[in-house]
């Protein structure tokens, strides 16, 4: 395999962390320096930056150096993200065979929807979401059940905080029709999109809940307007909120 460009710094950073996590999450700076051959005044700046950074931490009676809390929260952020599609893909396969439409699992980054996995449509006419994907939360029904099922202050900072430009004739923008709409959707239980992020576009979104009641994830199902008709959006309000309680009852169990 061809060897690709690497950066050295952050290659060496590498290095360091795999040997301290081979040398039993414990490791002197000698024996790093030594076993690496970096210099230890090169060494000693590059631990203090994973340090800051809490990738490292050094034990101040000892001296040596273990992994960080942060590499610690990557790796659950990672396992939990993992599981929670494996646990979900089933129910994504149930209700995309159910209404042959876009099915979608989202969770919360950075004050925003982060798609984690999806199902396409059966039709021609396809959203081009995709895994990795990012949308705001005002205009989409994953993000407004998002901002209904964090906690006050999370929804109150987002409030006050963040840039709300009106995409369609339908997006809601004002603090006041926000509030309004949250307040709505905690009643209710889903989250509605009414061509709010995309003229000719609705979505359904309902919350998936972790243990002590906390939000982990939000399903949805979405397509266009012409083919989603009152019957059958009926069925999804009812639908979508059962299948995403009946993952939280796995997920907390």
């Amino acid at each position: 395999m061809e060897k690709k460009k690497t950066i050295q710094s952050i290659d060496k950073a590498a290095k360091i962390l795999n040997f301290i996590a081979k040398s039993g999450n414990e490791a002197r700076l000698t024996e790093i320096s030594n076993e690496l051959d970096i210099k230890k005044s090169t060494l000693s700046g590059l631990l203090s930056t994973l340090e800051y950074n809490e990738l490292v931490y050094q034990n101040p009676e000892t001296l040596r150096y273990s992994l960080g809390i942060k590499l610690y929260e990557y790796g659950k952020i990672y396992e939990e993200n993992f599981s929670l599609k494996n646990i979900v893909r089933p129910y994504l396969e149930k209700l995309s065979k159910e209404f042959g439409e876009g099915v979608y699992l989202a969770i919360e980054s950075d004050y925003h929807v982060l798609y984690v996995d999806r199902i396409e449509a059966n039709h021609s006419l396809r959203l081009a979401t995709k895994p990795g994907h990012t949308d705001p939360m005002y205009c989409n029904a994953m993000g407004k059940v998002i901002l209904a099922f964090q906690s006050q202050d999370y929804f109150d900072n987002y409030l006050n905080n963040s840039e709300r430009v009106k995409l369609t004739e339908t997006t809601l923008t004002t603090k006041e029709e926000l509030t309004n709409e949250i307040k709505q959707i905690r009643e209710l239980g889903y989250a509605l999109d009414n061509e709010e992020i995309e003229k000719g576009l609705i979505c359904v979104a309902a919350p998936i809940f972790g243990e002590n009641n906390s939000l982990v994830a939000v399903i949805a199902v979405s397509g266009p307007i012409n083919r989603i008709d009152s019957k059958i959006l009926n069925k999804l309000k009812i639908t979508i909120p059962e299948i995403a309680a009946q993952i939280s009852n796995i997920i907390k169990y």
